[in-house]
């Protein structure tokens, strides 16, 4: 009976160094609920499944829509043991669709318009290096950067975007801070 509470105290600990659930902060702001879920795996790699819901009503524009993505992290060896955090090197795949409606009236190719509707999907592929440290005995705050191609539909030819917008195609970057805590 000891031998099993031994057992499984030590199969509890080892499942909680490996499991990260995660807030982003930069995106909460902008309207972007975003989390993600990270599998830290024997080898210093991990996958990491991010997704978000973009809520938005103003005065301007509505907005409503999703983003996954998906990254498979490899971490360096200087990771210590029993706790989540390391630099790593993170290729990625993701994918949005985003809701649109404009609020306003102009005069557009001869024809009045009162509100400009546009649904964007947009997917995308590239590379992060990031950084997670454990500030707490749980608690994990993480810094990514990189660049990846993305490509939009739903793109209008008069509008001239830039790399923020949802309809822009092209090179990307991207960044990010969030907090987590791991179990």
């Amino acid at each position: 009976m000891l031998l099993t509470g031994s057992l499984f105290a030590q199969t509890k600990e080892a499942s909680e160094k490996n499991n990260l659930f995660s807030l982003s902060m930069t995106r909460l702001p902008l309207s972007n609920f975003y989390m993600g879920y990270e599998r830290m795996f024997q080898n210093n790699t991990s996958i990491a499944l991010n997704g978000g819901l973009i809520l938005k009503d103003n005065t301007t524009e509505s907005k409503i829509g999703t983003n996954l993505e998906f990254q498979y992290r490899f971490y360096s060896k200087i990771r210590r043991e029993k706790v989540f955090q390391g630099i790593y090197f993170a290729p990625y795949l993701s994918y949005r669709y985003v809701d649109v409606e404009e609020k306003y009236s102009c005069y557009e190719d001869f024809i009045w318009i009162n509100n400009a509707h546009q649904i964007y999907k947009t997917l995308g592929a590239g590379v992060g290096l990031g950084c997670k440290v454990a500030i707490a005995q749980k608690i994990v705050f993480g810094f990514e950067m990189g660049a990846g191609v993305k490509y939009s539909t739903g793109r209008r030819d008069y509008v001239d975007y830039n790399i923020f917008d949802y309809g822009y195609t092209g090179i990307a970057p991207k960044a990010d801070i969030t907090l987590g805590i791991f179990f």
